[in-house]
């Protein structure tokens, strides 16, 4: 499995033993959407497939990075997009 810090890794071990968890897929795509006429890219951490079918995008940060807005601004385009293909 990949992971790049300890703290995806702790998030890793929690998704590993979550029974709702079925399936756990490490950096599964690399997305690309035009945001304010920019091409942004984005490789979710891990994407996992809940038993009830739904589909979660995780992407790990440290409890204090959301507050930051250049982060809070990189995560909204990014969630919109999950979130249009019916992801949580």
């Amino acid at each position: 499995m990949v992971y790049e810090s300890r703290l995806e890794l702790a998030r890793l071990l929690l998704a590993d033993f979550d029974p709702a968890v079925q399936g756990i897929f490490a950096q599964p795509c690399r997305l690309a959407a035009r945001v304010s006429d920019r091409l942004r890219h984005h490789v979710p951490d891990f994407l996992l497939v809940m038993r009830s079918g739904t589909v979660r995008v995780v992407n790990v940060k440290p409890a204090d990075r959301p507050q930051d807005p250049e982060i809070a601004e990189a995560l909204a385009w990014r969630g919109e997009l999950f979130r249009q293909h019916g992801w949580e």
